[in-house]
This record gives C-alpha cells, structure tokens and sequence, in this order.
C-alpha cells in the first residue's frame, strides 16, 4: 500500500510536480493567509488522511529581487 503525502500550497503559481517513490502526492491550493492555510489543510487532512505533510511556498514572491 503506497503511503499518503499531503503537498500544501498557498497559490496554483507555487504548485510543482512532487514524486517520491511509494508515495501518492495530493496537492492542495489554500489561497492565501494563515487563517484560510489552516482551514484548507485541516479539510485536506480530514479528506485525505495522509502519513505526512510537506508545506511548499514562495514565501510571499516569484521575484528574484528580493
């Protein structure tokens, strides 16, 4: 039985394509802020139940001048 990983991401922009051998990667787009980060997830991790969660992000910018 393959094993579960949530993939959690704030924007469709920030979304890659995750595959680790043995495992069934479920991408979740939250929107943005911590509140709706949280709310989303939890909805994921209810529906899901996956054995791990792997938040990916940009942290707030897709610009390399930072």
């Amino acid at each position: 039985m393959e094993r579960k990983l949530l993939a959690v991401f704030a924007l469709q922009q920030e979304v890659v394509p995750i595959s680790l051998p043995g495992w069934e990667v479920v991408n979740v787009v939250t929107g943005i802020g911590k509140a709706r980060a949280a709310l989303m997830t939890m909805k994921a991790l209810q529906e899901h139940r996956p054995q791990a969660v792997l938040n990916v992000g940009t942290a707030g910018t897709f610009s390399l001048k930072v």
